[in-house]
């Protein structure tokens, strides 16, 4: 019994001291849930505060609008770009035009060496998959040539006499880029400081289901020309170019007029961003004109997959989408862009559409141009190959005949037209003449 008495003692001043113990636990584990709710609550306020600053949001987007000018320019590389094109109508002359249209194929190529001096530009077309003609523009040694290739085998030089007051190799040179890349930090400067400046509104919206903060500034007709003008003297003060410098001095001449400066239109660009993350997800740059009463609206979406969406509008009494640019890029050096265009009120539109890839690591070398010959040599026998190998590319001297057939019936038209005003006047002249004589003789 003793020892039970003893054993119950030892339980009960154990349970004693494990209830204290388990009651400073539970306050340490609350304190901690009440820090990092405090830590995650403090870290939302910061955020949502910081990211949505206006001025913040601004600087954001100027940011990386100009984020594709910042990168260091290569000096050697190719460029390659697909172009194709579609009809989409309800009329029939349209629907059978955009049958042949989507069988033609515009291929170009850029292959540039700075440091060489070599800029090749071909340009190749080709219908029902099967090539019509393909020709290359080449400057190298400070000259310029032509290839025509499957129609004649030499490079063709331009003369000297028809290049007069052109120099070719300006296109490689540096100073040039160095301006721009300059021009491009003023304007980017420009445009923070401006907005840095302004008094910036903010609201919170819901578009298509997403709550977003609208931020915008506005700019008056006053304010856009004093940029401009910022700008100018910027070009002015950074050009090595005379031609610039005397334009920029010709634009100094020009008065403006004053009721012009200070009328009533305005620009007003707002973007829309995530509430928490700043996330920006569409621009809208909106141009009023107050007089007319219209308006028009740029806006820039950013959509799924690293698509980018711009659409250009004119707002009278109703919003009309005049075309729409998508963006889309698959990868850094590749992507596609897409140009849609209204076309008619019949909602018509014709589509172009860019495949586009760069590539950086193309060795790009000189052209073999030792046998080229000067457009001004070119013989009786170097026309006869050329139209030999035209007259072979069947799809190609089709076209040509087409071409010719069409713009001679247009000639006799404008003869028969001609002719027919020229009766109209005579016979005018004769009248006149006649009346005149009547009433000399009355």
């Amino acid at each position: 019994k003793e020892m039970y008495q003893n054993w119950r003692s030892a339980v009960k001043e154990k349970d004693f001291e494990k209830k204290p113990k388990k009651k400073v636990g539970l306050i340490i584990t609350v304190v901690v849930l009440v820090l990092v709710a405090l830590i995650v609550a403090g870290g939302f306020v910061y955020l949502k505060f910081f990211n949505n600053k206006p001025q913040k949001i601004f600087e954001k987007a100027i940011s990386k609008a100009f984020e594709m000018t910042e990168k260091t320019a290569k000096n050697e590389g190719k460029l390659d770009i697909e172009l194709s094109a579609s009809l989409n109508s309800t009329s029939q002359d349209m629907m059978m035009a955009n049958t042949y249209l989507q069988m033609i194929k515009l291929n170009l190529t850029t292959e540039f060496n700075m440091d060489k001096k070599v800029l090749n530009q071909g340009i190749s077309v080709s219908a029902f998959d099967e090539p019509v003609i393909s020709v290359e523009g080449l400057i190298q040694d400070n000259n310029i040539y032509f290839l025509l290739n499957n129609i004649y085998s030499k490079y063709i030089q331009v003369p000297s006499e028809e290049m007069e007051g052109v120099e070719p190799n300006e296109i490689f040179n540096t100073e040039n880029i160095e301006v721009s890349e300059k021009l491009v930090k003023e304007l980017k400067q420009i445009l923070l400081d401006e907005v840095n400046s302004k008094e910036l509104t903010q609201e919170n919206v819901e578009v298509d289901g997403d709550k977003l903060t609208k931020t915008t500034v506005k700019f008056t007709a006053k304010e856009i020309e004093q940029i401009i003008t910022k700008l100018t003297v910027e070009l002015y003060k950074i050009s090595p170019v005379n031609d610039v410098k005397n334009i920029v001095e010709g634009l100094e001449q020009i008065e403006i007029d004053e009721e012009d400066a200070e009328n009533d239109n305005y620009l007003e660009i707002s973007i829309y961003t995530k509430r928490l993350t700043g996330k920006i997800v569409k621009t809208e740059i909106v141009m009023i004109n107050v007089a007319d009463d219209e308006a028009i609206v740029v806006t820039i979406a950013e959509k799924e997959d690293e698509k980018v969406e711009i659409t250009f509008s004119i707002a009278t009494n109703k919003a009309v989408t005049m075309f729409t640019l998508t963006i889309k890029e698959e990868g850094e050096n590749k992507g596609t862009v897409t140009l849609k265009a209204n076309i008619d009120e019949a909602a018509s539109s014709v589509t172009i559409t860019a495949k586009y890839s760069i590539d950086y690591n193309a060795k790009v070398e000189p052209k073999n141009v030792r046998n080229s010959i000067n457009a001004n040599d070119l013989t009786e026998k170097d026309m006869n190959e050329m139209m030999t190998n035209i007259e072979n590319n069947k799809f190609l001297y089709s076209i040509i005949q087409s071409l010719s057939t069409t713009r001679l019936m247009e000639k006799a038209e404008e003869n028969a037209k001609r002719y027919e005003e020229e009766q109209i006047e005579r016979e005018q002249l004769q009248e006149e003449l006649l009346n005149t004589e009547l009433t000399e003789n009355i």
